[in-house]
Formats: C-alpha cells, sequence, structure tokens
C-alpha cells in the first residue's frame, strides 16, 4: 500500500483496538500493586497478561504478512496515532470525575497507606486550578480506570465480579505500546527482508532481536513494574496517553524503520552486530538487575537479600529503610538510567555503522531525558529524606555512571 493508504491510517486503530480486545478477554493474573486507593487504603489490584497479549496479537499479524504483506506508509500511522493520542491525552486530562474525591494529588503507596492524610480542600483545589496547558500535559488522575460490563469480559479470569472486569488506564497503554511497537518492527523487518531478496541483513536483525526481547522481557515482568515510578507518580495525560499511544512505538522502532528496504548494498558487518548485542544485554543486566533489586526491597522489605541472596540488601540509616546502598544501587543512584542508555545505543550502532545515524536519536533522547530526571529526582530525595540522603549521596557519590558522573 502506499503513504496514502487507507491501512497506513487505519493501522494504529487496528493495532489498539485488537490489543483492548484481547487484555480484556485473555486470562490474566491478579496482582497487588505499589499504589494504593485513597478510599480503601487498600494495594490496586491489576489485571497482567500483556505477553499474552502480544503473543496473541503477533500471531495474528503474522497471519496477515503471509497472505497480504507488509504494510507501508509510516509516516501515515504517526499521523494517525498522533491525532488518537491527543483526543484520548485530552479526554483523561479533562474528562468529569466526580467519585475522583482525591483528584490529582500525589498516589497513596503501600508505604504511606496507614500513616498519610487525607489532602485537605486546600490542597485539592490547588491542584484543580492549574493552567489548562498543565492539566493537559501531566493530567489530573493517577489511576483511572473502568468497568467493563460485558457478557465476554465477565467470563474472563480478572478483578472487578460478575459484572464485568476492571480496566487499568495505565497498564492498558503500556501493553498497547509494546503490542504496537512489536508490530511495526516486525513489519518493517519483512519488508527489508523482501526488498533484499528474502535476506535477512544484520543492520535489522539485531534491532529486531534486540527490540523483541525489550517488549516480551517487559510485559513478562509486568509485576515488577507495578512498583516503578510510572505507576505510582505519573498522572494520565499527554505525557503519559500520547508517550505510549505516538512516541514509544514510533519512536522506539526507528532502528528498524529507517534502513527498511534502504542502502540495501550495504550491511552491518557481524563484529558490529555482535559487538551490539552484547552492549544490548549488558544494558539490559544492568536495568533489570537494579529494577529487580527495588522491587524487592518494595515488595519484600523484611527480605535481607535478593537474586537468590547474590545481593544483600542495606539501606542508608535514617532512610526508613528506602536507599538502597548495596548491590547495584552501590555502584550508582540510578544505575538503571545507564542500562537503558547502553540498550538504546546498543540497537542504534548497526545502521550508524552504514551511515543511517538518525537512529542515534534513540539514545541521545535517553541521556537528556535522564540528567534532567536524576536532577529532579535528586532535589525531591533531598527535601523528603534530609540528613540521610547527605549520607546516601557521600556513600554512593556517582549519580548515573559509576566513576564519571
Amino acid at each position: 500500500l502506499s503513504s496514502d493508504g487507507a491501512m497506513a491510517y487505519l493501522a494504529p486503530f487496528i493495532v489498539y483496538a485488537g490489543s483492548l480486545v484481547l487484555h480484556l478477554l485473555l486470562p490474566a493474573a491478579i496482582k497487588d500493586g505499589y499504589a494504593c486507593s485513597f478510599e480503601t487504603r487498600q494495594p490496586l489490584q491489576y489485571r497482567l497478561n500483556g505477553l499474552r497479549v502480544l503473543v496473541a496479537f503477533v500471531v495474528f499479524f503474522a497471519n496477515y504478512l503471509l497472505l497480504l504483506g507488509p504494510t507501508k506508509g509510516f509516516w501515515g500511522e504517526v499521523f494517525a496515532a498522533n491525532g488518537l493520542g491527543l483526543v484520548i491525552s485530552a479526554f483523561y486530562a479533562f474528562r468529569a470525575n466526580p467519585d475522583q474525591k482525591f483528584f490529582g494529588l500525589r498516589c497513596l503507596t503501600r508505604d504511606t497507606a496507614d500513616s498519610k492524610r487525607p489532602p485537605s480542600a486546600k490542597e485539592v483545589e490547588a491542584v484543580k486550578s492549574r493552567g489548562v496547558l498543565a492539566r493537559f500535559f501531566f493530567g489530573t488522575e493517577f489511576n483511572p480506570r473502568h468497568h467493563v460490563v460485558a457478557a465476554a469480559a465477565a467470563a474472563a479470569n480478572g478483578a472487578g465480579g460478575s459484572g464485568g472486569v476492571v480496566l487499568d488506564v495505565k497498564m492498558f497503554l503500556y501493553i498497547a505500546g509494546a503490542v504496537n511497537c512489536q508490530v511495526l518492527i516486525v513489519n518493517y523487518a519483512a519488508s527489508d527482508i523482501i526488498a533484499a531478496n528474502n535476506t535477512l541483513r544484520c543492520v535489522v536483525a539485531v534491532p529486531l532481536f534486540c527490540l523483541t526481547w525489550f517488549c516480551l522481557e517487559y510485559l513478562y515482568f509486568e509485576h515488577i513494574h507495578l512498583y516503578t515510578y510510572d505507576l505510582f507518580a505519573e498522572r494520565v495525560g499527554f505525557k503519559l496517553c500520547w508517550g505510549c499511544l505516538v512516541f514509544y512505538p514510533y519512536f522506539y522502532s526507528v532502528p528498524v524503520v529507517a534502513v527498511s528496504g534502504q542502502n540495501l548494498g550495504r550491511d552491518a558487518s557481524f563484529s558490529v552486530a555482535l559487538f551490539s548485542i552484547l552492549l544490548f544485554y549488558l544494558g539490559w543486566i544492568l536495568t533489570r538487575g537494579a529494577n529487580y533489586q527495588k522491587y524487592c526491597l518494595k515488595a519484600f522489605p523484611r527480605q535481607k537479600t535478593c537474586l537468590g541472596g547474590m545481593v544483600k540488601q542495606v539501606t542508608v540509616a535514617g532512610s526508613n529503610g528506602r536507599l538502597l546502598c548495596s548491590g547495584f544501587w552501590r555502584l550508582s543512584r540510578h544505575l538503571n538510567y545507564l542500562g537503558e542508555i547502553l540498550q538504546a545505543l546498543a540497537v542504534s550502532l548497526p545502521s550508524a555503522s552504514i551511515g543511517v545515524c538518525w537512529p542515534l536519536l534513540y539514545p541521545l533522547y535517553y541521556v537528556l531525558l535522564f540528567i534532567g530526571r536524576e536532577q529532579d529526582d535528586a532535589a525531591i530525595c533531598a527535601a523528603k529524606y534530609g540528613a540521610a540522603w547527605d549520607t546516601y549521596v557521600k556513600t554512593v557519590p556517582w549519580k548515573i555512571i559509576p566513576y564519571v558522573y
């Protein structure tokens, strides 16, 4: 299909609608999260079936490829997804929600549910009165949910009782973004294979393999992501909705899209491919290891070790058991950020080695994002922990890159 073909504009709607149906109907594990309800002060429950949704949709899409071949029109898809992302962002940023009694304030978490006081009317009004642009960009609700009442959904294994299942908007956004990212890289890898006379070039194979691992692994460890910053500290607005529906799939897939059908006479060398894969897994170990250690601290605060006893859980005195200074978190205060940057660099190197450099925007984006986020986090933690934070900085002096920065 040409770039102005109907499929280019329909593709995002098909992927997201299909992902929604599969998420509601497929069996799901029910897990308590880190975020809590203000009303009940109990952990919110989540339906986790992202990996099943991804596999089911990719199997469907693989059959589509065999029958009709890969679709074309990347920018048409971006245009359609952008419109959808803007509409959904506005809906959640500005919708009337009288049931959200604690509108727009920091979400309760399992370690604060017993002690955190309800927000005052003045605090609530301060959030409600924010400017229109701020409300649109950051959103207002932390955990918007919908009770989906349908006979088919009610028969599925999920939370919500016989009247249906509960759709958690945040979790679905992450699933939808991962599914679309996977569909894009498979589609454009298939397109390049056809253009290269049924040959899978290294410049395509490396990002295809690494990004597929990224999507599968991300959804396999859904339960760990219930304890990450986005789930309990981010509101649902443009930043999250547009980020998951547009930026995530269409920016992360660039290392494959940028070379698909291009420079067919050139390919990344075996040494570049091998180095890229090794670098990717080094980044993965740093990111996953650090995040898993932090997950164990939050989910099992009484455990003294994690990772099969290989890593001791040591926290800074006076931090109420919150500031880890052992294992991965002894190397730098945000080693997980370094891992993310290395993974992004790894999937961009093969294309850069043949002169296609704009996928390097992927790791550059992470560098800019994480430097700013680290600075914001440091300011918040200094105010929150006081002297304990000063001790932590002395114990772990490196911000992101051990012995460098």
